[in-house]
């Protein structure tokens, strides 16, 4: 098996054990999201037990079955996608994302 194949299936462990372990998970649209404003968001979530995550679609997929949730198609949704997790209450990193939107950052948008 190819190092990058290990790779890979390495982050699909990380992020289907992340989807189990978390409450609340909700997908963002941060495409023109500034390394600035994507540092801001993380340290919002860390506050609040939350976790922003990029990877790709395909592998954010397949996490999500390996998980066993009944979400599908991610792979299909369009622009660069990433993962916010909120892993103690169910509406936090939503109020989070939602906050940061109305906050200026017109590049985030919830998928």
């Amino acid at each position: 098996m190819s190092l990058l194949r290990q790779k890979k299936e390495a982050e699909v462990e990380k992020l289907a054990e992340k989807f189990s372990k978390s409450k609340a998970a909700v997908f963002i649209n941060y495409k023109g999201l500034k390394v600035a404003e994507a540092e801001k968001l993380r340290r919002a979530l860390r506050a609040e037990k939350g976790e922003y995550k990029v990877a790709k679609k395909t592998l954010l997929d397949v996490a999500v079955k390996k998980a066993g949730l009944p979400v599908s198609g991610i792979a299909n949704l369009e622009g660069q996608i990433g993962i916010v997790f909120d892993y103690e209450g169910e509406t936090g990193a939503l109020k989070i994302v939602d906050s940061t939107i109305k906050g200026g950052v017109n590049a985030l948008r919830s998928v």
